[in-house]
């Protein structure tokens, strides 16, 4: 928890790879490291399992990232629509 608030991906990387790590955390290595098909399966699980808005609200704005760098800008319109309806 503390290095993905620290946005220290590489380490947050390496401390997921040698041992079990949440869901949010998978869904952001994966992203942030344009692992994009696993991000794409991990983030929309991460926000309805998120424990807390934060967490929902940082796995959101990560797939509307994620959709933007696709191209799928439709896709990224709808979660942001999401986000202000909130």
């Amino acid at each position: 928890k503390k290095l993905l608030d620290q946005a220290s991906w590489f380490d947050l990387r390496d401390a997921a790879a040698a041992h079990p790590a949440p869901q949010m955390v998978r869904a952001a290595i994966a992203s942030v490291f344009h692992s994009d098909a696993e991000a794409l399966a991990l983030l929309p699980a991460a926000i309805a399992n998120a424990p807390d808005n934060k967490e929902a609200e940082r796995a959101r704005t990560l797939l509307i990232n994620q959709h933007f760098r696709a191209g799928r800008f439709a896709a990224a319109l709808r979660e942001i629509d999401e986000v202000l309806r909130r």
